[in-house]
């Protein structure tokens, strides 16, 4: 894969895809803690963010506002299992055609309810050095993506408020 590939990539589907509004005032589940913490940051009208820790507990994690010397607080609690998420954030990524260059990175939001997905993002990544190849073996990666989605998610939640 060469850097052209890429740039295509990036213009025909690096980019949000918002395919319904989200409903404020419900929850999201995840596989990772920091997952739980972006949402619950970045999505005001989210309850709480259910994450699973260890392949065992699974965990609500809750905004707790600002604290002093830190950048955010979260309150995590074992999870209340007669509380259901409604919204299912799945990420995933790899190497594209088997090449080590051209990274992607999709992130899915899937509505448990209605059964479809109503965010859809993907962000690819190109290496310009491969490890081995540059000096000090250090690699440099650029990548694409939509410096608005957050702002387009959490306007996707206002429309419904």
């Amino acid at each position: 894969m060469d850097y052209q590939t890429y740039r295509r990539l990036c213009a025909e589907e690096g980019k949000v895809t918002i395919n319904e509004p989200i409903l404020s005032g419900l929850a999201w589940q995840t596989k990772e803690k920091s997952d739980a913490q972006w949402i619950v940051k970045n999505f005001p009208g989210v309850p709480f963010a259910r994450y699973e820790k260890y392949h065992e507990k699974l965990y609500d994690l809750r905004d707790a506002g600002q604290a002093l010397g830190r950048a955010h607080n979260y309150e995590v609690k074992e999870a209340d299992l007669s509380l259901r998420p409604r919204y299912i954030l799945k990420r995933q990524g790899g190497n594209i055609n088997g090449g080590s260059r051209v990274r992607y990175y999709a992130t899915t939001v899937f509505d448990s309810q209605q059964k479809n997905i109503v965010i859809e993002s993907k962000v690819f990544g190109f290496t310009w050095w491969v490890l081995g190849d540059s000096p000090y073996g250090l690699t440099s990666t650029s990548t694409c993506f939509d410096p608005h989605a957050i702002e387009k998610i959490k306007k996707s939640f206002e429309s419904r408020e």
